[in-house]
């Protein structure tokens, strides 16, 4: 079509290059395996489905996104370069769509025929087997079969050229220049590439000349080239710079060499401005709007009717499909089969069994397609680990490759398809077997994060010569021939479980157990070890607690008993918080936390004593089984400022460090400002405490001694009492008391609450002050502040002369 763009210039024989595919195509064979092929595979229309697909294709409303349009990738080397995107038969249902009935006195594009001459083969197409009468159905097929271009995008070209597609009414003129080739700019068209034959089949040979790169440069990939906007200079449209990303695009621009300017895309289906040019931007419309994605092949996977053998397809290359397991990996991935003819197939050159390891032809990268991804391969070793091999590659588009997202990186590990069994190669035959997931993590040295392992197929698994496996540490075994259940210890050890007890804080149990031939315990042994409440992984220790590690800052003081194990086996426990000074649990049915201390359980019977002794932090608790605490035999409770009572005694005490103070009367209690709630403790409990004297009125607290009045603790001079009478209290007992603040005094007045006689302390008595004058001459005040104390305090101040 004329301003589509310049002279399709043809390539004389004497300077043609040797055959060359415009990109690699990837087939692999899958053979003997599809016996029938799954409802979602596609095959060539039939003449039924041509009526559905009439009745579809009526329904259809132009949909072409232009805003998707890329002037430097306007179609992919992968679509543009794959003949077998469609049959003789879909090319003929196909335009029977798009002209149901031709205008009378016409013949339309689906009932035109012509009788073909045959073309010889070259370096671009195949050549052509010319006959009498072929249907433009025919003609298109074979030439996008000779020359490796995609049928679709002939129908694009004739229709952007000359609309044979849609037209109703087409002239024989148009038949004559259908695809617009040779046929320059504002000159008349080269008789030689006159009529429908030559001007398919030489503007599809045309294409392949382009993708070549030989003769033609000035829009070559890779390349940014500014790119005209409109054949007409004289109107001074200009140019923008087009990075061109593709063989297939840059043939188009040689084909057309204008690009859509912003008017043309703002109004796809209609006239943009006078620099407007609209061969590209028709193009890319009819492909997207009749066909769908200009980037994606819809073609990848194929096979015929008359071979079970299944095919990778890239453009003009075919690969077998070597195992299931490849097959399903790329069928999910690129889609279902398509069944074409023999003919079609056979358009493509079989290069090979594949994998589903494929290379990216731009960066050289060998990746594999796993679970919809591409899983890259770092090395040529590894490559030949998972059925490939860097010296004969089945390398892909580029377009293809980067279809998929790029996963995880693909190592040594992999699963086996259908059970849970994982396994590490050594080598591209030989392999260890890792028993589960749990022991990959383990050997990879990440516990709770198996590394990636792509799948393999059971019999791939079957024909690896392996060692013995390996178990994660802390797991339950049991060889088929022996009546003895062990936990496995690092990668070597076992450790015989006498009883289910032994290894519940571990987190394993009946239920864990797994019975394996005997064969498969070859590479550990049992090492004499004895299941203890507690690992030792190195210079680190811990309490097994529920599942989980509690760190023991000091196992010495701690006491507990320690198996020793390495890091794989510690690292399958999960670390509760940080090491503290202390360790603390305590059971899931109680509140009640206790300290694990010298081999004993200390009950703890206030949270701020568990605080004061973790160093003024909360710490951490360990959550354990009963029967784990109750074989931590009952010590010293943790009672520092507490009020406490022993089942065996009368007597009620308050708790200063590790002496028992008897609290001797509610009234003293009162005047202390302690509650006489207390906590019942055992004889182990109250081990290791002692009994002190009586607590009395008189108390002193980081060297500050206080009387006791009225629930407060008011401040004195060590002048008022001598230090022999006053009971020294701990900083937690002490935390317990109200300490008013204020001056010490070196005298105090008191009373009873029952009497109004006043007395006033010092001098180590108290004396009875017999008047009032004589209280406010001692006083120096004639309002005295005068302290309130229980009958019972009063009587255990050491009493002076009257005054």
């Amino acid at each position: 079509m004329r301003n589509n763009g310049p002279m399709r210039q043809r390539v004389p024989d004497s300077v043609r290059a040797p055959r060359v595919r415009a990109a690699v195509t990837i087939v692999a064979v899958l053979s003997g395996f599809l016996v029938a092929l799954a409802p979602g595979v596609a095959t060539a229309a039939t003449p039924a489905e041509s009526a559905s697909q009439r009745t579809a294709q009526s329904l259809i409303v132009p949909a072409a996104d232009l805003r998707q349009f890329n002037a430097g990738n306007i179609i992919s080397d992968e679509v543009f370069f794959n003949p077998g995107t469609m049959s003789e038969s879909d090319i003929a249902a196909f335009l029977r769509s798009k002209v149901p009935s031709c205008q009378s006195g016409y013949v339309c594009l689906k009932d035109y025929t012509q009788s073909t001459v045959s073309k010889a083969a070259d370096a671009y197409c195949d050549g052509y087997a010319g006959a009498a009468n072929e249907p433009a159905a025919r003609i298109i097929y074979k030439t996008a079969i000779s020359c490796g271009i995609n049928p679709q995008v002939i129908l694009a070209t004739l229709e952007k050229e000359q609309s044979l597609v849609t037209n109703r009414l087409p002239s024989d003129w148009r038949y004559v220049v259908a695809m617009g080739h040779g046929c320059p700019d504002f000159r008349k068209c080269d008789p030689r590439f006159a009529g429908f034959q030559n001007q398919v089949y030489g503007a599809a040979r045309q294409f392949q000349i382009y993708a070549e790169g030989r003769y033609f440069t000035y829009y070559a990939p890779g390349k940014t080239w500014n790119i005209l906007y409109s054949p007409y200079p004289e109107r001074g449209c200009g140019t923008s710079p087009v990075y061109v990303a593709n063989k297939a695009t840059a043939a188009l621009y040689y084909y057309t060499p204008y690009q859509p300017n912003a008017a043309a895309l703002n109004n796809p289906y209609g006239n943009g401005d006078g620099c407007s040019a609209y061969g590209n931007r028709n193009f890319y419309r009819n492909f997207v709007d009749w066909f769908g994605s200009t980037q994606i092949s819809n073609m990848t996977i194929a096979k015929t009717n008359s071979s079970a053998d299944v095919f990778l397809i890239s453009e003009k290359s075919r690969w077998r499909i070597g195992d299931l397991e490849s097959f399903g990996e790329l069928n999910a991935a690129y889609g279902p089969v398509r069944v074409v003819s023999d003919a079609t197939l056979s358009a493509f050159t079989l290069r090979g069994t594949t994998s589903s390891v494929l290379r990216d032809p731009a960066t050289g990268t060998m990746a594999m397609v796993q679970g919809g991804q591409m899983h890259r391969i770092p090395s040529c070793e590894l490559v030949a680990y998972w059925g490939s091999s860097c010296a004969a590659p089945t390398t892909v588009t580029s377009t293809l490759f980067n279809r998929l997202s790029m996963g995880a990186e693909v190592g040594t590990y992999f699963q086996v398809r259908g059970s849970s069994t994982w396994g590490r190669f050594d080598s591209a035959t030989t392999a260890t077997p890792l028993f589960d997931s749990r022991a990959a993590a383990a050997v990879n040295s990440t516990p709770g994060k198996p590394p990636y392992a792509p799948y393999i197929s059971a019999d791939r698994f079957a024909k690896l010569t392996k060692s013995a496996p390996y178990f994660a540490p802390v797991s339950v075994v049991k060889a088929d021939n022996d009546s003895k259940v062990y936990l496995t210890v690092d990668f070597d050890k076992l450790a015989w479980i006498r009883n289910w007890s032994e290894v519940a804080e571990y987190g394993v149990g009946p239920a864990s157990m797994v019975t394996v031939p005997a064969s498969s315990m070859s590479r550990y042994r049992d090492s004499g070890l004895a299941i203890k409440p507690g690992l030792r992984c190195g210079t680190q220790s811990y309490l097994v607690a529920s599942g989980a590690l509690a760190p023991i800052a000091t196992p010495a003081s701690a006491g507990v008993a320690l198996m020793d194990a390495g890091a794989a086996t510690c690292a399958q426990l999960p670390s509760i918080g940080g090491a503290g000074n202390v360790l603390a649990v305590k059971t899931a049915a109680s509140p009640s936390v206790v300290v694990i201390e010298a081999g004993k359980q200390r009950p703890v019977l206030a949270w701020s004593l568990l605080v004061q002794a973790n160093g003024g932090a909360a710490p951490s608790i360990a959550t354990v089984q009963p029967a784990t605490l109750a074989a931590f035999p009952t010590g010293p409770a943790m009672a520092d400022g507490q009020v406490v009572k022993l089942s065996t005694s009368p007597d009620i005490m308050f708790v200063s460090g590790q002496t028992a103070f008897r609290i001797p009367s509610a009234g003293v209690a009162a005047d202390l400002g302690v509650s006489l709630a207390f906590t019942l403790l055992s004889a182990e409990a109250f081990s290791g405490m002692t009994k002190g004297p009586d607590v009395g009125p008189i108390v002193a607290c980081a060297g500050q001694t206080y009387l006791a009045a009225s629930g407060g603790l008011w401040p004195i001079s060590a002048t008022v009492m001598p230090t022999t009478s006053v009971v020294q209290l701990s900083s937690a007992a002490c935390a317990r008391l109200d300490l008013k603040a204020g001056g010490a005094k070196d005298r105090v007045f008191v009373k009873s609450a029952t009497s109004g006689d006043v007395y006033v302390v010092e001098g180590g008595s108290a004396k009875h002050v017999t008047s009032w004058a004589k209280l406010v001459a001692l006083a120096g005040t004639g309002s005295p502040q005068i302290l309130t104390l229980s009958a019972n305090s009063l009587a255990m101040l050491p009493k002076g002369a009257a005054l």
